[in-house]
């Protein structure tokens, strides 16, 4: 009787390990997805959930991983979101992966975020771009915060062929090969009657940002425009900041600028109604441009390199600004990895950028996969993506960028110093070193 007893007992035991043994192994395959209108694109947001493009990843991976669980739960405001991460990020409410900025933003995390370095194959470190962007300060061998995301953008300037002609220019033919000659080229357009260049402020640098901080971040890279923004370096002696920005208020002086830079709420219409020659901007202007002018008549230029100092030539601002990111309180961080890695294939991110109406965020995406033809504004966008510097706001601490983007149009249009601007700069990035 004992030994009935002691089988019966040893039976309840193992059903019962085992009954725990899986309520575990169905905890540790649910995964729960924070997303933002970066991932869910205004088109998605209008559909049913289930259509959504990440939903309809989700559910793929799911089928082909039984017993894998994915729950998607989207936050209209990104900075809200993150700022709900760091709170939960030591309880059981935080989400095993979570989207956030690139840059910074993504640094600041670097406590509650998994190290993924060994975790992402080596395939995707071959195809995807922008790993250097998710290593912890721009630093090569940092460890890796995250998976880049969404698809690719890239700024520039916007040319208008018709009014180029009318000034006897063709940048199809016969682009400038550095800003010396575009100043030359500026001050034709100028003498035929034409704006040079249609540029706003709108309240966060955009012509400095899209445009000028190319000549910057080509010249002094990632690392110095945050080391700077950490007051470990100083902005008053980085030469290719201050050279960008002089390089501004130079445009400015000479009136290759419209006058009312700092307070037109945008210049687009400067350009699509032809008193610009040029517009300071990125891809997500394209289609209106297109639409507006004929895409026959609109062409993109990289900035043309500001001198042959520049560590990185032929480049423009750009880069993926989002990132998917796991929580180091993810009960599965393998399995997180493991989902990243496939939406990130080349099949997935396809569908995931042409929902989004972005740009190759892989080497082996070409342009036909995004329906992208062999010539146009578009092509010419999709190249230059593949040789971006990244975002200069980005790579700044918050508290600096925001003081750059406060000051820039002061100095831009000659109400302070460049010298002074680099002096503020320098004054902010000590106050905020310090906190």
């Amino acid at each position: 009787m004992k030994k009935v007893l002691s089988w019966i007992l040893l039976v309840m035991i193992l059903v019962g390990m085992l009954g725990l043994s899986s309520c575990a192994m169905a905890e540790d395959s649910k995964l729960l997805l924070w997303v933002s209108g970066a991932i869910v694109s205004d088109s998605d947001q209008k559909l049913p959930q289930e259509q959504w493009i990440i939903s309809e990843l989700a559910a793929k991976f799911e089928a082909e991983n039984p017993g894998v669980e994915i729950e998607i739960a989207l936050f209209p405001d990104q900075i809200a979101m993150t700022q709900m991460f760091k709170a939960a990020a030591s309880g059981a409410d935080a989400p095993d992966i979570v989207n956030v900025w690139a840059g910074q933003q993504l640094f600041e995390l670097k406590d509650i975020l998994v190290d993924i370095t060994d975790m992402v194959p080596q395939a995707d470190k071959d195809n995807i771009l922008g790993w250097d962007i998710m290593s912890l300060d721009f630093k090569e061998g940092n460890p890796i915060l995250g998976y880049p995301t969404s698809g690719n953008e890239v700024c520039g300037l916007f040319y208008n062929r018709q009014v180029l002609a009318a000034c006897g220019l063709d940048y199809d033919a016969n682009p400038p090969a550095n800003v010396e000659q575009l100043m030359k080229d500026m001050e034709a357009i100028k003498q035929a009657g034409y704006l040079p260049l249609a540029a706003a402020d709108a309240g966060w640098g955009e012509a400095f940002f899209t445009v000028y901080a190319t000549w910057w971040v080509q010249t002094s890279g990632s690392e110095r425009v945050a080391s700077n923004s950490q007051g470990i370096t100083k902005f008053a002696d980085d030469e290719g900041f201050l050279t960008a920005m002089q390089t501004a208020v130079d445009m400015y002086n000479k009136g290759y600028i419209n006058v009312d830079y700092a307070t037109i709420p945008a210049a687009m219409d400067l350009f699509l109604d032809g008193t610009a020659a040029f517009m300071a901007t990125g891809n997500w202007n394209t289609g209106d441009a297109a639409a507006t002018l004929g895409e026959e008549n609109v062409g993109f230029l990289c900035p043309p390199d500001i001198s042959e100092a520049a560590t990185v030539k032929n480049t423009c601002i750009g880069g993926p600004g989002q990132v998917l990111a796991v929580s180091k309180t993810s009960k599965n961080p393998e399995l997180a990895v493991q989902f990243l890695s496939f939406i990130s294939s080349k099949e997935n991110l396809t569908q995931l950028i042409n929902r989004q109406s972005k740009l190759a965020l892989r080497s082996d995406i070409v342009a036909a996969d995004l329906g992208i033809g062999e010539e146009g504004i578009w092509k010419q966008e999709f190249d230059a993506a593949l040789n971006y510097v990244f975002w200069a706001d980005n790579s700044m601490v918050p508290d600096v960028n925001a003081e750059l983007q406060k000051l820039s149009p002061l100095a831009l249009t000659g109400k302070m110093t460049v010298a002074e601007l680099a002096e503020a700069l320098d004054k902010k990035a000590a106050e905020a070193a310090a906190q």
